[in-house]
């Protein structure tokens, strides 16, 4: 028993002595004392396309200085974070003094993802590490879901409004969520078709998102006095789910609800920008030989093949209404017989040429010919004989197929004013072509489209205008006519090359003004998701690009 006593005892008396050689010795080797807290980072579900961040820190807790090296994310799912700030690599520390890493996750594919940080310090282990995971979900954050257009403003019947014209000056406070199928939360824009009637004299409307600073120096629709004239746009929503519309001039004001983009963490899912060589689809004076007559209806099918067609779910086009005799509106929807809006697309004057962007969805072509009918289509209606034209410029997928966009809202923002010299040097005159170079904060990094709303200013003869990214042949479509002296806008969508696009002017000299309302980037959640979807590049660069294969160019039916 003494023997075991004494073999114990020595035991702890050895351990005890050696413990104070044992310091000296990890001072006389540099070896340092290190602390890293958190020692995990788990970030929990984060929305793929967006991010989100933490801090660890690193102290030195020893009497040796602690001099961390390079940083790094290593594992098979490191490329979902990423090292976005570092005081620790190069810094020296000494005992309680504190260095910080921040990693961001940023997952690119739904799922579980997990990496370790690894922070190289001159300690016994050589390196300090933490477990990094997050959970990828897909959401509907910049998703667009289109509504049966329904009229949700009409100072004419007091519709949404106080009834009775909008003064001079007024500004009408428009509830839009909740409100003609677009939900009460969970939305970052809408999509309305405003118009103008009963005009009292030259003025524009300027639509922005509720509890703004400051009305933003824009216009959403130009007029004259008299007229009755429709610009569709796309509004930030704000304060309280509204949007503020204001009038420079007296004016009866009307919108109708076409569409809305989902908010950052919206938990379903609505579709996404496909980017398409702008074309024109259809002219009625060259592909008919004659108008469309009030008691007829125009279908027009897409095909851009087998594979893509299923997830097509509505077309962005510019259609233009080449008024005859009378004035009136054309509507264009899904084709459903038994749905026809009871709101208008496109509204003209007599024997004027007017453009309206809209974002259409699609139904079956149940007029076409057997073969045919399985294709999507759009139906255009006119309440007076009149020529139109429809121009391809953007497709709105189911949000399933590779590479599609989403979109970011912004308050109206002024990036060219050519009689100022913003933008463009100069008014464009006769086949005149100027590049546009999108300012850093109207396109960060990242960009592929812009969101635009196009004003013509007085020109010096009747022309049009055309806006397309710089790195495409001029396509034969257009974004806005014009006639001589008039000002008027359109909503544009553009793609761009890298943070350029062209504008061209047909014929005279004309002012150019264009304010930006949003952008599209692509969505990693997507990117590559369908790689056996039958698509084409025509533009290069990132995204997708689709073409048109064989479609029946319209089919025309006695309603």
């Amino acid at each position: 028993m003494r023997t075991l006593r004494s073999a114990v005892f020595g035991a702890i008396l050895i351990a005890a002595v050696g413990s104070i050689p044992a310091t000296a010795a990890h001072a006389a080797d540099g070896l340092a004392e290190a602390s890293l807290s958190p020692t995990s980072l788990a970030f929990g579900q984060v929305n793929i396309g967006h991010s989100t961040s933490q801090t660890v820190t690193v102290t030195s807790t020893g009497d040796t200085s602690l001099t961390p090296g390079a940083v790094s994310l290593t594992g098979a799912n490191a490329a979902a974070f990423s090292v976005t700030g570092n005081t620790c690599t190069g810094a020296t520390l000494t005992t309680g003094q504190t260095c910080t890493i921040r990693v961001t996750a940023n997952p690119v594919t739904a799922g579980a993802q997990a990496a370790t940080l690894n922070v190289v310090a001159n300690t016994a282990a050589g390196s300090l590490t933490a477990d990094v995971t997050a959970t990828g979900v897909k959401e509907g954050g910049g998703t667009y879901f289109p509504v049966n257009p329904a009229r949700i403003l009409d100072s004419r019947t007091g519709n949404g409004v106080t009834k009775g014209i909008v003064g001079k000056g007024g500004t009408v406070h428009l509830q839009v969520t909740g409100r003609g199928g677009v939900p009460s939360t969970g939305v970052s824009a809408v999509v309305l078709n405003l118009t103008v009637t009963g005009t009292t004299g030259p003025g524009f409307l300027t639509a922005y998102p509720s509890g703004a600073a400051v009305r933003p120096t824009a216009s959403s629709l130009n007029f004259a006095k008299g007229w009755t004239r429709s610009n569709s746009v796309t509004v930030q929503v704000g304060t309280g789910g509204k949007v503020d519309i204001y009038a420079s001039a007296s004016t009866h004001i009307i919108a109708d609800v076409s569409g809305w983009y989902g908010a950052n963490g919206l938990s379903s899912v609505g579709g996404q920008l496909q980017s398409v060589e702008p074309y024109r689809k259809f002219d009625s004076r060259t592909d008919w030989g004659q108008p469309l007559h009030s008691d007829e209806w125009g279908q027009f099918a897409f095909n851009f093949g087998a594979d893509f067609n299923s997830h097509l779910r509505a077309v962005i086009v510019n259609i233009t209404a080449i008024g005859g005799p009378k004035g009136g509106y054309l509507t264009a929807w899904n084709g459903d017989p038994n749905n026809i809006p009871s709101t208008s697309t496109v509204n003209y004057l007599a024997k004027e040429i007017t453009p309206n962007l809209a974002v259409v969805p699609v139904g079956p072509c149940y007029l076409c010919d057997p073969g045919y009918t399985d294709l999507p289509s759009i139906t255009v209606l006119t309440l007076q004989d009149t020529n139109f034209i429809i121009d391809v410029v953007g497709l709105i997928d189911d949000g399933t197929v590779s590479d599609g966009l989403r979109f970011t809202p912004a308050a109206p923002q002024r990036i060219v004013d050519s009689r100022i010299g913003q933008g463009l040097g100069a008014n464009l005159g006769t086949a005149q072509t100027g590049a546009v170079t999108v300012p850093a904060e109207v396109a960060p990094a990242g960009t592929q489209a812009l969101a635009l709303n196009i004003t013509g200013v007085t020109p010096t003869a009747a022309t049009y205008l055309t806006a397309w990214p710089s790195d495409l042949p001029k396509p034969e479509v257009s974004n806005l006519n014009l006639a001589k002296g008039q000002v008027a806008a359109n909503q544009g969508l553009t793609f761009l090359a890298g943070s350029q696009f062209n504008v061209y002017n047909n014929n005279g000299t004309t002012g150019v003004v264009i304010d930006a309302v949003g952008s599209y980037w692509l969505y990693p959640g997507t990117a590559g998701s369908l790689g056996t979807i039958a698509v084409q590049g025509i533009r290069g660069g990132s995204g997708h690009e689709l073409f048109e294969k064989g479609a029946p160019a319209a089919v025309q039916h006695k309603a």
